[in-house]
């Protein structure tokens, strides 16, 4: 990062994870890596066989925006919680400087304001004959959307290192699966979702874990969660009686077989301020 670079007076939406965050050195540029990456990867799953493919394609576009307006707001906070209370803290060069200008609550207007085209579209494509009622309504519920990632995101950077390993994988469900908000997702679609999720989470146990050759590794728990991701990521292309009570008999036994490791994973998780995990890298979230 050049040092010589002005910092902003005022907060702009992504401008901490394209001038900050990201590791030029390591990888691409953010923005070249978001949208050329992730968000191409969620309109791949959604878009080519939906009913009106422009107007869902725009939609994600914008609510995707929106997502990652939220989605930095814990970029932030994970900085903020490790200069403050981590044992070992270490934090995204620049940030000190990034703290002067940095607005949560300019964050979220930015993200309702991309949002409301989005809603828009949404309610265009499934609704035209109560477009302006469905706005409203579409708008509340990608906002309580975005609540629950805020909570999640909140909760990720508090708990010890190794406990983040488990809501990691919410994390990254969140960031690939949203247009199931208002959109059909198909099986391949769901399965590429699926796999992008893992190649996140997958690469991030290890990092947590990996200095042991895996060996503390709860399998068990991690069976659980990948199987309940696919199964909630088809669920609403499989909205059926059988396919409910085979998904919950099944969950259920995974959750019997998995009881004592989870317990243990559940009772060693601790707040993040009494962490004893160290690391000579980063890697982002």
């Amino acid at each position: 990062m050049d040092n010589n670079v002005k910092s902003p007076r005022r907060y702009v939406p992504l401008d901490y994870s394209f001038r900050f965050k990201r590791n030029k050195s390591t990888g691409l540029p953010f923005f070249l890596d978001n949208l050329g990456d992730d968000l191409l990867l969620v309109l791949l799953a959604f878009v080519p066989f939906s009913s009106d493919p422009i107007s869902v394609a725009l939609a994600i576009f914008f609510f995707h925006i929106s997502f990652w307006t939220v989605y930095e707001i814990g970029y932030f906070e994970n900085d903020a919680v490790s200069a403050s209370l981590e044992h070992e803290a270490k934090v995204t060069p620049g940030f000190d400087r990034a703290a002067t200008y940095f607005s949560e609550r300019q964050a979220w207007l930015w993200a309702v304001a991309f949002a409301a085209p989005g809603a828009l579209l949404v309610a265009w494509v499934t609704k035209p004959e109560a477009a302006g009622l469905f706005v409203l309504l579409y708008l509340l519920t990608w906002i309580a959307l975005l609540g629950c990632l805020r909570a999640v995101y909140y909760a990720y950077n508090r708990i010890d290192k190794l406990s983040r390993v488990w809501v990691y994988l919410p994390l990254q469900i969140l960031k690939y699966g949203f247009p199931l908000l208002f959109f059909y997702l198909p099986a391949a679609g769901a399965a590429l979702i699926f796999a992008q999720c893992l190649r996140r989470w997958v690469p991030y146990i290890v990092y947590r874990y990996g200095r042991s050759g895996l060996v503390g590794l709860p399998s068990k728990v991690l069976r659980i969660l990948s199987f309940l991701s696919i199964w909630l990521l088809l669920l609403p292309s499989n909205l059926s009686e059988s396919y409910l009570i085979h998904g919950g008999i099944i969950l259920g036994w995974l959750c019997l077989r998995g009881f004592k490791q989870t317990r243990k994973v559940v009772r060693e998780m601790q707040h993040v301020q009494h962490d004893k995990w160290s690391s000579s890298g980063g890697m982002d979230s």
